[in-house]
C-alpha cells in the first residue's frame, strides 16, 4: 500500500506514539482498555447542481464520486475538521478513548490550526495552536520549559519549523485519496442530507474489505489485531451541489474472539467546507520570539505508519527527542528539525532542535 494512495495513510503522520507505531494496547486476542496514547484564492463560481448518482459496474467509481473528488482534491482552500476515537468495551464497562483532533482553516501555504488528543505515555490532554503565514510558523500551547507561558503565542524559528509545516494539511489529505481505491470500496447511492446549506448525495461503501482499507485497517496492521474479530463496517461520503465532498465518515466494530462482549470500535470523521473561499489566516499580534535558551521540541510530529486513525501526542523529554511523530512538549534542547517521510506509509517527522538561534526573533505585528 503506497502512502499517498489513500487519504488516512496520509493520516498516519498525524498520529502521535514515540517510539511506537500506535496509541493502542498492545496486541491481545481480547482487546486492552488501555487508552489511546490518540495567497488569497481565486473563487471559482459554484457548481448550478451536484452530479446524479449513475449506475455502474462493480468496480467502477460512480461519475459523481470522481467529479466532486476531483474538484475537492483541487481546492485551494478550505476549512476543516478531522477526529479519530475509539470505544472500548471490556468486562462491562465502556471506555472512551479520544484519538487526535484536527481543526482549523488551510489556504495553500498559510494554516491555522488545532492540534489535541491525548499522550501515550501520561494519558494527558494536550493541546497546541499552530498558526503558518507565508515563511513564519508560531504556536501557543507549549508547556514543561521554564519562562515559557502555555497561553502565549511564539515565533518559531526557522531552522525548527519543518516538522511543523510538513504536518498533513486538509488538501494533503483529501489529495491522498486515490480514485482507484475508492472505486475499490463500491460505493452505492445511500440517500440525500442537506449539509453546509447543500443538497449533498450520501454514498456508503458496499466492499467491507476495501471500506476498512480507507479507514486504515488492513489485515498486517496492528489495528486489525486490537479489533480481534471484525463484525460491523462503514464508510460514507457526501458529495454536495457545489461539487465538493464535503463529509467522510467511517467505523470499523470488533469483537474478542474469546469473549464476544468485549468489543472496540474505531471511528473517524472528516468534515470540509466553505471551499475556495478568501479565508483571513493572519499572524498573531501579541507573539514573542521562543527564548534563545529553551527554543522548541513541542509539536514533535511523528509517523504511526501501521493504522491511519490511531493517534496520540507525546511529551517531550529532557533529551533531544529522535525521529518520533508526536506533538510534544518542549524541552530544554534547541529546535532542530528532521523529517524522513517514506512513501510506503512510514515517515518520520520530529521537529527537534541541534542549534540555539543567533538573533532574536521579532514578532509579526
Amino acid at each position: 500500500m503506497k502512502f499517498h494512495a489513500k487519504l488516512f495513510a496520509c493520516l498516519a503522520m498525524l498520529f502521535f506514539a514515540a517510539g511506537c507505531s500506535s496509541i493502542l494496547p498492545t496486541p491481545t486476542p481480547t482487546p486492552t482498555a488501555t487508552p489511546l496514547p490518540t495567497n488569497t484564492p481565486t473563487v471559482p463560481p459554484p457548481t448550478a447542481t451536484r452530479p446524479n448518482p449513475t449506475a455502474t459496474k462493480e468496480n467502477d467509481l460512480p461519475p459523481a464520486i470522481a467529479f466532486a473528488l476531483n474538484k475537492t482534491q483541487g481546492a485551494h482552500s478550505m476549512n476543516f475538521e478531522f477526529e479519530s476515537a475509539m470505544t472500548v468495551v471490556q468486562n462491562g464497562e465502556t471506555k472512551q478513548v479520544p484519538g487526535l483532533a484536527l481543526k482549523g482553516a488551510d489556504s495553500t501555504i498559510n494554516r491555522q490550526f488545532t492540534l489535541s488528543g491525548m499522550t501515550s505515555d501520561t494519558n494527558e490532554f494536550i493541546s497546541y495552536d499552530v498558526i503558518v503565514v507565508g515563511e513564519k510558523v508560531f504556536m501557543r500551547g507549549i508547556t514543561g520549559v521554564p519562562g515559557v507561558d502555555a497561553q502565549q503565542w511564539y515565533e518559531i524559528p526557522e531552522r525548527a519549523q519543518a516538522g511543523v509545516r510538513q504536518l498533513p494539511s486538509a488538501r494533503s489529505l483529501i489529495a491522498s485519496f486515490a480514485p482507484e481505491d475508492v472505486a475499490q470500496a463500491q460505493f452505492k447511492s445511500a440517500g440525500n442530507e442537506t449539509i453546509d446549506g447543500e443538497n449533498c448525495s450520501v454514498w456508503s461503501a458496499q466492499n467491507p474489505t476495501f471500506a476498512q482499507t480507507l479507514i486504515g485497517v488492513t489485515e498486517d496492521s496492528e489495528l486489525r489485531q486490537q479489533l480481534g474479530e471484525i463484525e460491523a463496517t462503514e464508510f460514507k461520503l457526501w458529495t454536495c451541489a457545489d461539487g465538493y465532498i464535503h463529509r467522510l465518515n467511517g467505523f470499523v466494530q470488533g469483537h474478542s474472539t474469546q469473549n464476544p462482549a468485549n468489543k472496540v470500535t474505531v471511528t473517524l470523521r472528516f468534515k470540509m467546507s466553505d471551499f475556495d473561499q478568501p479565508l483571513k489566516i493572519q499572524a498573531p499580534t501579541n507573539a514573542k520570539p521562543f527564548p534563545t535558551a529553551a527554543p522548541p521540541t513541542a509539536a514533535k510530529p511523528t509517523v504511526a505508519a501501521t493504522s491511519r486513525t490511531t493517534a496520540s501526542p507525546t511529551k517531550a523529554n529532557n533529551e533531544t527527542p529522535a525521529a518520533t511523530a508526536s506533538p510534544t512538549e518542549a524541552n530544554d534542547e534547541t529546535p532542530a528539525v528532521t523529517e524522513t517521510p517514506d512513501a510506503t506509509a512510514s515517515p518520520n517527522t520530529t521537529p527537534e532542535v541541534t542549534e540555539t538561534p543567533n538573533a532574536t526573533i521579532t514578532p509579526t505585528p
